[in-house]
Order: structure tokens, then C-alpha cells, then sequence
């Protein structure tokens, strides 16, 4: 029996399966619980108008009129970024649709089995946009901090323990 805060027994296998699937998503929290009347009651009035509210209406429509036609990835990429999905589409066909690092196309698959978009690399602290890149390299990057001396020091520690040709152009 386990010490400390917390005297409980520890998780079987099969817990921490179904712990497991619900994290991921595969399996939602509530499967085969059902909801209390008072708890029904509080969440109808918690979300009792709430997604269809005048002001909510009010500023849909005035953001519809200020970006008419924009779509959540124009919005998305507007709203973290500053640039719109035309400006990416540009980039994209100007990089050839590659990594602007290792020149590769994105390989990292999303949920429903298609391969993602390339990421907007950016400079975190000027917000300016640099080029697109692929999640690899997105997270070498993002990993190093921009760090140029860290990365220098990176290619100077595999140059003396050899170098693995997987970015080789």
C-alpha cells in the first residue's frame, strides 16, 4: 500500500488503458454516467443563451463584415501571426512546398490521417514571420530557443562525433 498524501491502491493495467484512451481522446470522461437532474438543470443555465446572445451575434457580424469570407486557418493564421492564408499560400509555393530548413515535405500526420501544414516560423520576439518549416525542424528551432550560439555548438558536437546524413541535400 502506497504512502504519503494519498492512501490509495495503485491503478490496474486496465485504469490506466482507459485513462490512457481518455487523454487521447478516443473515449470521452462521462462514458456511462449519467447526469443528475440538478447538474442538467445548472448546465442548461449556464449555457442558456450564451452561443446565440445579442452581443455574441453582434460582434460575428461586425467581424464578418471586417473579414468577409475568412475562414477559422485565415483567422487562425491572421490572429497568431499576422498574415493571411494567401500571404502562407505564397510562401508555401515559393519555398516549393519544402521545409525552408531540410527541404523536405511535412512527414507529422494530424488525428484524421492527413499530413499536417507546414509551421509558421516566426521570431518571438519582433513577431516577425520567417519562412515555413516542417514540425521536425519547427521544434529543433523552437528547442534551441533561436539560439544561434546553441546550434553552433550543436553542429560543432556532431562534427566530432560524426554526422548522420538524414538532412543531406
Amino acid at each position: 500500500m502506497p504512502t504519503g498524501k494519498y492512501k490509495h491502491k495503485p491503478l490496474t493495467i486496465e485504469h490506466r488503458k482507459a485513462i490512457s484512451l481518455r487523454l487521447m481522446g478516443q473515449k470521452p470522461w462521462n462514458t456511462g454516467k449519467h447526469l443528475s437532474e440538478e447538474t442538467k438543470r445548472k448546465l442548461s443555465l449556464f449555457w442558456k443563451g450564451k452561443p446565440e446572445s445579442a452581443e455574441t451575434r453582434k460582434r460575428m457580424s461586425e467581424w464578418q463584415i471586417q473579414f468577409p469570407g475568412e475562414n477559422q486557418t485565415d483567422r487562425d493564421l491572421r490572429k497568431t501571426y499576422g498574415i493571411t492564408e494567401n500571404q502562407y499560400n505564397k510562401m508555401l509555393e515559393s519555398q516549393k512546398g519544402l521545409c525552408a530548413i531540410c527541404r523536405k515535405q511535412e512527414v507529422i500526420k494530424n488525428k484524421d490521417g492527413s499530413v499536417r501544414r507546414l509551421s509558421v516560423d516566426h521570431n518571438h520576439n519582433t513577431k516577425e514571420v520567417r519562412g515555413l518549416l516542417c514540425s521536425n525542424c519547427n521544434h529543433l528551432i523552437g528547442k534551441a530557443k533561436d539560439s544561434i550560439p546553441l546550434l553552433k555548438s550543436a553542429i560543432k558536437y556532431l562534427s566530432e562525433y560524426g554526422i548522420f546524413e538524414y538532412y543531406k541535400h
